[in-house]
């Protein structure tokens, strides 16, 4: 069973490695799961010491990405703002809804909701303006992580029944799919 916890320290690593059924939210202004103060962009994708201009090229895979061996998180790259693999194709069209969640050629991705960053409650945000919480999102919204960070934010794949946003900022301590891709 997941339990949930608010980020108390600022440094969640060993905790959350110590208790990996846990849930962390994010409470503070960091909206981060790993803590409460300063970001740290190395888990999330490999970031390179100096990002000004950088490619899919410059990302190197963490002890932090969840995809096996060969496999990895997508990443965006910046320089041609597209996702490399798999998700710049995706449209309403080539991403067609059905059995609630979407399918890209063979590969189905499921509308498995999230856990809000405020509270690690099951929701989902309906304006982009003022996060306003629905509990029911399984079945209608899927999220999809990035391994790839702006300023505190994540990249993610959003996508609803005629609706897909392949190119989507979010708070790090929301709790969102992991669909690896192959290196």
């Amino acid at each position: 069973m997941i339990t949930k916890e608010a980020v108390s320290s600022d440094a969640n690593l060993s905790n959350a490695i110590e208790h990996p059924m846990s849930f962390y939210y994010g409470l503070s202004t960091a909206y981060d799961w790993y803590t409460t103060t300063t970001l740290n962009d190395n888990l999330w994708g490999g970031v390179p010491p100096s990002s000004q201009h950088i490619t899919i090229f410059d990302f190197y895979k963490t002890i932090f990405d969840p995809c096996p061996a060969g496999w990895r998180v997508p990443i965006f790259e910046e320089n041609k703002l597209e996702f490399w693999p798999p998700w710049t194709p995706f449209s309403t069209e080539t991403f067609p809804w059905s059995n609630y969640g979407c399918t890209y050629e063979e590969s189905f991705y499921p509308a498995a909701g999230y856990r809000d960053y405020s509270s690690g409650e099951i929701g989902i945000v309906k304006n982009d303006d003022f996060p306003i919480r629905e509990p029911g999102s399984v079945g209608t919204n899927g999220y999809y992580w990035s391994g790839s960070v702006l300023k505190g934010w994540v990249y993610c794949l959003n996508f609803k029944n005629n609706f897909v946003e392949t190119v989507n900022l979010n708070y790090r301590a929301n709790g969102f799919s992991v669909r690896c891709v192959k290196e």
